[in-house]
Order: structure tokens, then sequence, then C-alpha cells
């Protein structure tokens, strides 16, 4: 199937530019070269929220927030954007390279397969797609962070608590995921062609025409194969991904779209856990580990399927409501065979080690979804004003599903690392069992509105009826507040207040095997932001503080409750606070820059620090500028991101013995560069180079007491050509 995956993929980038060209030979293609970008006549249902062909760094509108369709400095509170030109111009091909640059994020590598991503020091599991809330599990992955940018227009990044939407508070943030939707009514083709470090190839197409000549009918496919090794040595991964997407104008008011897409993920010698085992000698000392080192063995994967299918039916009436039907389903499923790091106590002089065998199992299992959300929102008068608001149904049902199996080898591994090459035979499997049966629903009723006060004072209420049932607690009648005030001080700058609850259900489990109570608490912010140069730069200052009860906190005394899970104790009056600051957007014709800096505290009631595996300072910056002149076709740019040190509690050796140690990673910046120079109004190449000055450093210092280095320098080039 994976190979099947990999020639669909190929095939479909190879045909779909005959399709285009054969509807380009009955309407005339409407170009406008502005940029690198590609202007098409679009729909008049188009969202204005859109950020591809518009070159720019931030959008005219996000709803992630309130479900109000808000200018980011109307919003109170804090949100970001990652749009399609800067996705391109950082050549960022999956959701987690997308992420690590949006403002205040720190990833987590679990292993090779596997992250996460965490805001104001607590992780996020709250998505959406489209605004229709769906739920990622780093621990149990279906490959969410490796989902592919050729299906998104663009992300959208809620910092603190988003329950309004949806139907939990979780503290971190709630990312959104806007699909890349068939509102042109001009055929279109967009091919790439990419080469990198370490054989590394991809291969993208991205087609859209109408069907009619009305173009009352569009439809849109993209399709990416991607293949090749990365640094660890013997790590191999291949990628391929299909989406599609049609709409139709059933009136000059309401318009139906669908779509799919379809993804999978076969990587072989996954490491699982991090790369290195530890990060010592039996005598204490410190291992300096080759950053090449793959603690895998070769048959060693973690394969994923990503799948989703989606309806929407907008209405637009006569007084200018607007009414929206969103459905989606969504179903990840994983076949995770996998051998633990060969770790133990390790030789300083031979480099052999005891235990000689991997800890294996092999884990199998899905994630189904399906959410449904039904709104209604527009403009009304009272008082003499006019106002905004939303109103909604909101539902889901999960069912998350393991079975695992346990290995038993037939001959130990013998030798020093020095030697290991991941040739250790697959070992015989024992037979089934249940290890994860998990189902959710979650029913709200939800709505809001932006009360115009006075011509520079609005005041955004809202509020969620929240109905919540999981396989071991039910919670009914929950009801998550939300409160903001905006006031403009000028035209371009206005101030903002927010209050909102926090509740989430956890799945954590305690040392005796029981499930932690659910996270509450709250989360307040204040602020300040601007729209400047005709709303092309968005500029934004925030402090917030978020107090929580009942956080999961990783149990130090006894990590594993057995090899299968780690135990996680309640900590209480768990309190973040910190601030925030942010750049987006043009800052003159041709320069785009985006800036984040995120300092913060997490500390429990008795003033401990909390989840230390995550800095608490982190600043980037990215920002390119297309030359003027006999230059003009060139386009420069590069980036930095630092962060500041990180240190956690694990198992390690000392003096013969596995004692408690702490592993350290201390603050550094990565500098990464761009480089695009057009060849013609239709082809352009585009080079990116990626830690530029090959930092060595650790990405993880703390999953099971393994962990992994970052990726040293590296780059891509990549061919693209617009039919």
């Amino acid at each position: 199937m994976a190979s099947f995956m990999i020639r669909l993929s190929g095939g479909a980038l190879l045909c779909l530019p005959v399709m285009v060209a054969q509807a380009a030979g009955t309407e005339q293609t409407a170009r406008t070269q502005k940029e690198d970008t590609l202007e098409v006549v679009a729909s008049p249902f188009s969202d204005d929220g859109s950020t591809e062909n518009t070159g720019s760094y931030t959008t005219k509108q996000m709803t992630t927030a309130t479900g109000l369709p808000l200018s980011i400095k109307d919003t109170p509170q804090s949100v970001s954007v990652i749009t399609r030109q800067q996705m391109d111009d950082l050549n960022a091909t999956s959701l987690k390279e997308i992420l690590r640059w949006s403002t205040g994020v720190s990833e987590s590598n679990y292993d090779s397969e596997r992250s996460s991503f965490n805001y104001r020091g607590f992780s996020v599991d709250n998505y959406q797609y489209d605004g229709v809330p769906t739920f990622f599990d780093s621990g149990y992955s279906g490959g969410e962070s490796e989902i592919d940018a050729i299906t998104l227009d663009h992300v959208e990044i809620v910092r603190g608590a988003a329950g309004l939407l949806n139907g939990v508070g979780n503290p971190g943030a709630a990312i959104n995921l806007v699909r890349k939707k068939a509102s042109s009514l001009s055929p279109f083709a967009r091919a790439e062609l990419s080469a990198g470090s370490w054989d590394r190839y991809r291969t993208t197409v991205d087609v859209g025409t109408p069907l009619n000549d009305e173009g009352t009918v569009r439809v849109r496919i993209a399709a990416a194969g991607e293949r090749g090794r990365s640094f660890m040595e013997r790590h191999q991964e291949r990628k391929g991904t299909v989406y599609g997407t049609l709409e139709a104008d059933l009136s000059s008011n309401t318009l139906l779209r669908l779509g799919a897409d379809y993804q999978q993920n076969r990587p072989k010698a996954s490491t699982w856990g991090g790369a290195l085992p530890t990060g010592w000698f039996s005598d204490g000392s410190e291992i300096n580990w080759d950053r090449h080192y793959n603690g895998a063995s070769d048959w060693s994967s973690w394969d994923t399927t990503l799948s989703t299918q989606f309806a929407t039916l907008e209405h637009e009436f006569d007084n200018d409501w607007k009414g929206v039907v969103n459905y989606t389903h969504s179903r990840q499923a994983f076949d995770a065979k996998m051998a633990m790091s060969l770790g133990g106590l390790i030789d300083p002089a031979t480099w052999a080690v005891q235990p000689s065998n991997p800890y294996a199992g092999r884990y199998e299992g899905y994630r189904d979804q399906h959410a449904i959300d039904m709104k209604l929102n527009g403009d009304f008068t009272l008082l003499g004003r006019s106002h905004k608001f939303v109103v909604g149904n909101s539902s889901a049902w999960q069912h998350s599903y393991s079975t695992y199996r346990s290995a038993t080898y037939s001959q130990q591994f013998s030798g020093s690392l020095r030697d290991w090459n991941g040739g250790q035979g697959e070992p015989e499997w024992s037979d089934k069992m249940p290890q994860m049966d998990y189902r959710t629903r979650q029913i709200g009723i939800y709505g809001s509105a932006d009360f115009s006060l006075t011509d520079r004072l609005d005041l955004v209420l809202g509020a969620r009826f929240n109905s919540f049932k999981n396989t071991t607690t039910t919670t009914a009648n929950k009801v998550t507040p939300f409160v903001g005030t905006v006031y403009k001080l000028t035209e371009q700058v206005s101030a903002y207040a927010s209050y909102t609850d926090i509740f989430k259900d956890q799945n954590l489990l305690d040392s005796s095997g029981h499930y932690l109570a659910p996270i509450e608490g709250v989360n307040k912010e204040v602020g300040i932001k601007a729209a400047l140069l005709d709303d092309r730069l968005n500029v934004s200052l925030s402090a917030f503080r978020i107090t929580q009860d009942n956080l999961g906190v990783l149990d130090e005394n006894t990590r594993e409750l057995n090899w299968l899970q780690q135990t996680y104790h309640e900590s209480q009056g768990a309190t973040s606070k910190g601030v925030e600051f942010e750049l987006s957007g043009e800052l003159a014709q041709g320069w785009n820059a985006q800036l984040g800096i995120t300092h913060f505290s997490l500390k429990d009631k008795d003033k401990v620090n909390l989840n230390t595996e995550q800095p608490r300072t982190r600043i980037n910056l990215f920002t390119t500028y297309q030359l003027t002149g006999a230059l003009r076709d060139l386009t420069l740019g590069g980036g930095a991101r630092w962060q500041s040190g990180i240190y956690a509690n694990v198992t390690g050796a000392n003096n013969g013995e596995f004692v408690d140690r702490k592993a350290e990673q201390g603050s550094y910046v990565l500098f990464d560069a761009m480089a695009r120079y057009k060849l013609t109004p239709q082809t352009s190449v585009q080079l990116n180079l990626n830690n530029v000055f090959d930092e060595k450093y650790y990405s993880q210092v703390n999953f099971y007491s393994t962990r992994n280095y970052g990726e040293p320098r590296n780059l891509m080039l990549t061919l693209k050509h617009e039919f």
C-alpha cells in the first residue's frame, strides 16, 4: 500500500497539469504578477481570511478565538498566523516545520516520528480543521505532526485558553488548520521539484479549474510525494499525500464544499524514544554521542495513515447573516513495531552495554473522530448601534483504540555500541493485548457577541454550555464563559483585556493506574495591538496569567507505571505568567517580516518550577526582502530562533548503578537563510539553508530518560513553475 501511495502521488504529479492545460484551452487564464505570487480571480464566496496569492505575512481576519470574523487588532486574545507565503519562503512542508516558527512555541521531539508543541508551558492537543475542533494525541501518534503543508492555506494560533469554540479550554493554545479552497474562477497549475541534503527529494502539484463556463462548479487537486534519508544513520522517510476539494455555487447565496485528503508515512529505522539512550557512561561521565547515531533497529518503523473527509454548506441570507454547517470525519491509524534504544550501563572503555537487548513492542491502533459544527453569524442593531454575533452547536465523537504486543529475542546483542548497526533481527511477537480503548462524546452550544458600546469601546461576551462524557468520567452542565474588551486608542492602535475559564479532560494515569482529574482554572490577559501601514503590518504586546488545578506533571519518583505508560501526578495551583510580543506583515514594499518574543514562568503553589524541559524564553525572527531595479527578480531572506536553556530530572548511570541525574541543554540559537530567483515570470528557483552555523544541540532531553539531537546544517533546492 505504501508503494502504491507513492506511485499514486507521482502519477498525480505528472497527470494533473494536463487536465489544467486542457481546461485552459477553453478559458483564458488571468494572471497579474505581484512579487512571486500568482493572482487569480476568486469566487464571491472566497474567504476574506485566505492568505494564498496575497504575498503577505498576515491576514485580514480570524475566527479561531471567538467565532466572530475579527481582525487581529480587534481580537481580545493573543493570536498569530503563519501564511501561505511564509510557508513557501521557509520551505515548510509539514505541520511541525510550520509551527516551529510560531510565536511562543517550543517543540518536543519524542523520537524520529513524533513531536508535540507547547505554548506558555503547556502541551497542545486542541486543533481545528477549518474551525471544526479535532483532537491530536502526540503520544499515540497517527502522524499528525507530519501533516503535509500542500493541503493548507494558512495556520491560525490562539495562545491561551480557547474553550468557547473547542469545548475545552486548553491553557496552551488552539491551532486551526485552514485548508486550501477551490475558489479560483480561472484555471491554474503549480508544480515544484525539490532536492536536498541526505538524498531528500520532493515533488508537488497543485491545480484548480472551473468545471463549467459560468465558474459555479470548481475543483482543486493537490498532491505531494517525498522520500529520502535523515541525518540519523539508516533512518529513511517516505511520504505521500493527495488532497481534493470541490465547490459548487448552488445559488447566488449558497455554497457547497466537499473534500478529502489521504496521507501515508512509511519510515524505516524509526526510533522509539530518543535516538540516544542515555547521557552517561556507567561511571557517571558524560557521553559525547555522534549526531548521526541511531539506536533503532533496521526493522523498526512507525507507519501512519491519515485521512479526512469534510463537507461544508454556507448560505448568506438577505439580511447579510450567514449560516454555516461543517462536518469532518478524520481517522489516524498507526502500526508501530519499535525497539527502545540500547541503553543500560555502558562501559566507558569498551562501550559494551548491559543489558544487551533493546526493549521491543508493537502498537497497532487508530483514532476515529466525527465532528459537526452549525453556526449562524451576522450583524444586528441595538440602541442605535451595529453589533456582531455568532451562535452555534458543536458536537464531536472520538474513539481511540490500540493493542500491544511484547517481544522475545532469540539472540542478544554483544559487542560495543560503536559497532551497533541496527542489524539485530526482528523478534517474535506475542499475541495482541488490549492497550487502550477510550471514547469521548462532546456536545456544546455556544454564542458570542461583539457589542459596540461606543465608537471606541467594544465588549465581547461569550459562553459555551458543554456536555462532556468519556470512558471514565461524565461532566455535564459545564459552562465556559469568555469576556473581552477592546478599546480603540487611535484608528490604528487598540488595547484589550480578556478572561476565560479552563476545563480540560486528561487521559494521563497516576502511579496507581487511575486517570487524573480534569484540569480547571482561569486565563487572564491584557495587551495592546496595532494595525499599521494600511493593515499590512500587525504588532502586539500582551501579558498573561494562567492558574490551574490538577495539572498533570511527570512523576519523578515513579516515572513509569510499566513500559507502556509514563505516570503523572496532579499539581495544584500551577501558575503560568509572562509576556509576549509579535510583529508580522509588511514593513515596506517587498519587505516581509515576522518577529516573536516570549518569556514566562511556570510554578506550582509551592513555587516549584514545572515542565522545565520547555524553554522559558524564546525569540524567533524571519524576514525576506525582494530587491529592486536590476535585481528585482531576486528575493533574499533569513531567520534566527533563540531559546533559553532547559533541563529535566531523569534516570542516569553513576558509579555502576542507576540514580537520579539532571539532563540539560543550554541556550542556543539557530540561523536559517533563503534566496529565490525568478528565472521567468512563471519559473523560480529557491534555496533554503537551515542551521547555517551547524549548531549542535539537544532537541529533547527527557522522554523515558532518552534524548535527541536536533538537525545539523542542511539545505533544500526547489524549482517552481506556474503554468
